[in-house]
């Protein structure tokens, strides 16, 4: 069986989808040079920095999709997340954050559109978040003005208050 590229091996596109994409696609390394004989060997140059609402867009799909991992591979290991439940310092307490949500089968859902500037970006969403000990409970509806600083592929830093 073959995925479409030549000789039938698997070629990093593909890969990193079949990886699950995450960070390492939106911050992967763009290859110059040629490979032919005769021209100069490929050597590494960096890829254009990911375009931060992507990230911040790759990040809410992974969360919709309740993938913790997914999610996390968007989040700086030192990234501070500022909530209205609390505040979130590191990798490892973000992660306890994006599982309550994934616990709670949290659905965001952005209004209007993302502004950015530069590295900063900024939204409104809705969440709808259910209670997993009472099933037939009506969803927690809930609204939030967000912001993030995005360098690199990873959220450095997360802020979200309770909007009207």
């Amino acid at each position: 069986m073959t995925d479409g590229t030549r000789g039938g091996a698997m070629g990093r596109r593909a890969a990193l989808r079949a990886a699950g994409g995450g960070a390492a696609a939106l911050a992967g390394v763009a290859l110059a040079g040629g490979g032919a004989t005769g021209t100069r060997p490929a050597r590494a140059q960096p890829a254009e920095p990911p375009d931060p609402v992507a990230v911040i867009d790759a990040y809410t799909a992974a969360i919709n999709a309740w993938n913790v991992e997914a999610a996390l591979a968007f989040v700086a290991d030192d990234a501070v997340y500022l909530r209205p439940g609390g505040r979130f310092v590191g990798r490892d307490e973000v992660g306890g954050f994006i599982e309550g949500l994934v616990r709670q089968q949290a659905e965001i859902e952005l209004l209007g559109e993302r502004e950015a500037f530069g590295t900063y970006v900024r939204w409104r969403s809705r969440v709808t978040l259910h209670d997993p000990e009472r099933p037939d409970a009506p969803p927690t509806l809930v609204q939030n003005q967000s912001e993030s600083i995005v360098a690199e592929g990873r959220i450095l830093f997360h802020h979200a208050v309770r909007a009207p």
